[in-house]
């Protein structure tokens, strides 16, 4: 039998509490030092197994012995008045507290010698994360490792998600004056629109109301979160809210072609974001017996899910941390300050319907707005849509507490001077129009029958917003519209 094995025997049959023997100690030690066991020969070692005992219990709990020597040999040692006191002092040093049985189990003619053991049971103390002497720890395998701060910081918000989660702190020096009152009622608006929010929420509210609804505002309070979503000017009040935009030149950081810092709410830094994207990330053009026929790089639901994902579980903690994206000849980089959720890769949730959002409260709002499908879809989502064009599968890598999500190109961008003039010339035209405008443009010239319902629902933008962009377009000379009711858009510049 296994140390884990008998480690699960002890818990089911709840023998824990009860008084341990020299048979069970041998059984738990005869697979040497695991994740679950730290041996050491006397209390001159307390220290080190101590913060053993707090890797317990931030991870799957185990036991401390001292008194078996690393060649896993019972000797026990002598065990006094002043030796109780010290485990009792060293027992102290964690926060939270923790209330502990040690037990001492005596060696056969060998007086006043004892194996000490301590079980550090993670069911029973659930207050994680603990420290130790003013530091954390945590299991990695079979070694006990300080834990990173990113980690701690995790464990504090899920533990106490009102006083240690970004979003839900209360913003420092901001009033409800400082917050766009339009973007507000347009979320509750479209949250309406898609049946996400009940229409009878759209009916007399103050903004201080909308915040309220939407799980922004505590105890009167603006949140961290709403001037991240909803903010005028969010980066005066956090540097880290920008979104970093790089179209470079071939495949390596050496030269930009173009460059952008997006500096609004989240919703301007979508709406920037994919603006940027559509600009660079259209293949050289073919030319047929009509018209040019150009093709967008990346799918573009694939595209916006990735995009709206980046914003959404970013981690807001360092200052110093933006995320950014960058766009290659063979590729897009999507790269965030963060991690997966502890103890998940993103593999798991590429096969798994799970939602695990760091940042739930921003989350939310996007999912009312209409901007999330569906809760715990986006990574397969992004991986669909990329296979079903032909694409590698695209691929997550953490690396220095960033995720970096990789999309590869089916086929190359075209390099600079190809088809660009008339394209780039004609695109820049578009978007100093206004955000949107150049996306519902590329729409119009990729499928010429489609109808402003079905602009306004894969864009997901409101359908007056996209009546008012059709005209602007039409009024500047750039589409125009043939027949009527089956109607087609032809393309006039």
């Amino acid at each position: 039998m296994s140390c884990l094995q008998f480690f699960v025997i002890l818990q089911k049959n709840c023998w824990i509490m009860a008084r341990l023997t020299l048979n069970d100690i041998e059984k738990l030690i005869s697979d040497d030092e695991s994740r679950y066991l730290e041996l050491k020969e006397t209390t001159g070692e307390i220290v080190k197994g101590m913060c053993s005992g707090c890797a317990f219990l931030n991870s799957n709990g185990g036991w401390l012995f001292f008194g078996v020597t690393n060649k896993l040999k019972i000797v026990g040692q002598q065990v006094t008045d002043s030796t109780k006191r010290e485990i009792a002092n060293h027992l102290k040093k964690f926060e939270p507290a923790i209330n502990i049985a040690v037990q001492y189990i005596e060696i056969p003619n060998k007086a006043h010698f004892y194996v000490i053991a301590i079980h550090f049971d993670h069911k029973e103390f659930t207050q994680s994360p603990y420290t130790y002497d003013g530091r954390a720890y945590y299991k990695l395998e079979s070694t006990t490792t300080l834990m990173p701060r990113e980690m701690y910081n995790e464990k504090l918000r899920k533990m106490y998600p009102s006083h240690y989660s970004w979003e839900k702190l209360p913003a420092k020096n901001v009033a409800i004056e400082d917050l766009d009152e339009e973007q507000m009622v347009r979320t509750i608006q479209d949250g309406v629109n898609k049946g996400r929010i009940p229409a009878l929420a759209i009916r007399n509210l103050t903004p201080m109301d909308i915040l309220s609804s939407l799980d922004l505002s505590e105890d009167g309070s603006i949140c961290n979160s709403a001037v991240v979503l909803f903010g005028k000017h969010p980066r005066k009040t956090f540097v880290q809210c920008c979104l970093r935009l790089a179209r470079f030149e071939g495949v390596t950081v050496n030269e930009f072609r173009d460059q952008k810092v997006c500096e609004g709410n989240l919703f301007d830094q979508l709406d920037e974001a994919m603006t940027f994207c559509q600009k660079h990330m259209f293949l050289a053009g073919s030319m047929d017996t009509l018209e040019r026929i150009d093709t967008l790089t990346v799918p573009y639901r694939a595209l916006r899910e990735a995009i709206i994902n980046l914003l959404c579980h970013r981690s807001w903690e360092r200052s110093e941390a933006t995320p950014s994206i960058a766009i290659f000849d063979d590729r897009i980089e999507l790269d965030n300050p963060g991690s997966f959720p502890m103890g998940y890769t993103w593999e798991y949730f590429s096969e798994k319907n799970r939602s695990l959002p760091h940042n739930p409260d921003i989350a939310q709002v996007f999912y009312k707005r209409g901007l999330l499908e569906s809760w715990g879809r986006g990574i397969q989502l992004i991986i669909k849509e990329c296979k079903d064009a032909g694409m590698p599968e695209p691929t997550f890598t953490v690396d220095h507490s960033f995720v970096t999500l990789t999309i590869r190109f089916k086929s190359a961008l075209a390099p600079r001077g190809v088809n660009n003039g008339v394209n780039n010339g004609v695109n820049n035209g578009v978007e100093k129009l206004g955000d949107n405008y150049l996306s519902i443009y590329d729409f119009i010239k990729k499928d010429k029958a489609i109808t402003t319902k079905e602009l306004s629902d894969t864009l997901g933008i409101p359908f007056r917003t996209v009546q008012r962009i059709l005209t602007k377009l039409r009024t500047e000379g750039y589409i125009k519209r043939e027949g009527t009711k089956n109607g087609t858009w032809k393309i006039l510049q």
